[in-house]
């Protein structure tokens, strides 16, 4: 696998990162349309995934969408906040967070 990646030119990484994304997108449509993503270990799953994959769009919307936000889904936007560079994000989540009662 790895020879074709040099073959086409794609580093590792950003064809891995590729792969992940589209079946992260396909899984959280699907969850969407009966009606999972919002809710439990699915949607924090979901969450984490954008977040690890530096899509701070896609991890915020469909955070706030959780019907419940439990501590994983908060570290998960969290991280994301931070490792963006958005500070301003950081502190005004954890306020949330604080307040949130989790």
């Amino acid at each position: 696998m790895f020879p074709r990646m040099q073959t086409n030119k794609y580093p590792p990484p950003v064809r891995r990162k590729v792969s992940h994304t589209k079946t992260c997108r396909i899984i959280h449509a699907q969850s969407t349309k009966f009606g999972f993503a919002s809710k439990g270990l699915l949607g924090d799953a979901i969450v984490d995934h954008y977040a690890k994959c530096g899509n701070v769009d896609l991890a915020n919307k469909v955070f706030y969408r959780l019907e419940n936000r439990d501590v994983f889904a908060w570290n998960s936007i969290l991280s994301i906040y931070s490792k963006s560079g958005l500070f301003d994000h950081v502190v005004k989540s954890f306020a949330l967070l604080c307040n949130s009662g989790v």
